[in-house]
């Protein structure tokens, strides 16, 4: 899927393998999705980021919690932490 909402397979490196579901734009994470992140045995490590992508990376508002509790909430810029509760 080029555009539109969906489900990704990502296997970019060790830190940025799972599955999204979102929005996609030219064929990458861009707008609002859910990470649900693998370990590296490839099973999924409870780890899930909730909010805005651009390009592929995590940009803008959201949340990442590792088996439900909270590691960090607030602006993401170009993959990075920006401002917020962490």
């Amino acid at each position: 899927m080029k555009d539109g909402r969906g489900l990704l397979a990502i296997k970019n490196n060790p830190s940025d393998t799972g599955e999204y579901i979102g929005q996609i734009k030219n064929g990458a994470r861009d707008g609002k999705g859910i990470m649900l992140y693998e370990d590296q045995v490839g099973k999924l490590s409870g780890k899930k980021y909730n909010g805005t992508w651009s390009q592929g990376k995590r940009d803008g508002f959201g949340s990442l919690t590792n088996d439900g509790i909270l590691v960090y909430k607030g602006t993401w810029k170009n993959d990075n932490e920006v401002l917020g509760k962490g």
